[in-house]
């Protein structure tokens, strides 16, 4: 994937990726509600389009809230992890395979689900805060 992630790269991997997840888990479109943040590849004409022709319920969600969004934390774990390592990055394939390598190895259901469980205290946060950021 160089040169970047745009709207029609992203609707592919939603298909190949996340539909085949689903299936992958024993889950249906009806088991989820998808949450992605307003980055303009994620509310594009063609994105829209997606998620309708597939049947996707997305949650309605603000622009730039990261301290809001879980997957922020996980990818944080990923880049704090490949700075970790003591040896330079070779070539793209060497950067796949550390990620996966993290990915797969590290990354446990249970540890993702802490963070979708902080939820309810992120959003007290932020009311407190009076909409502010938080530190999540």
């Amino acid at each position: 994937m160089l040169g970047g992630l745009d709207s029609e790269l992203y609707c592919n991997i939603m298909t190949e990726d996340m539909l085949s997840s689903l299936e992958e888990y024993d889950m249906s479109k009806d088991d989820i509600i998808f949450q992605h943040d307003n980055n303009p590849k994620h509310t594009s004409r063609l994105t829209q389009k997606w998620f309708v022709d597939n049947k996707v319920q997305l949650l309605d969600w603000t622009a730039y809230s990261p301290d809001l969004n879980p997957i922020e934390n996980l990818w944080n774990y990923l880049k704090v992890r490949l700075y970790a390592y003591e040896t330079a990055l070779l070539s793209m394939k060497e950067l796949f395979e550390r990620v996966a390598d993290i990915w797969y190895n590290e990354i446990t259901k249970e540890y993702c689900e802490q963070f979708v469980c902080s939820m309810p205290q992120r959003l007290q946060l932020v009311l407190k805060e009076k909409g502010g950021e938080i530190n999540y």
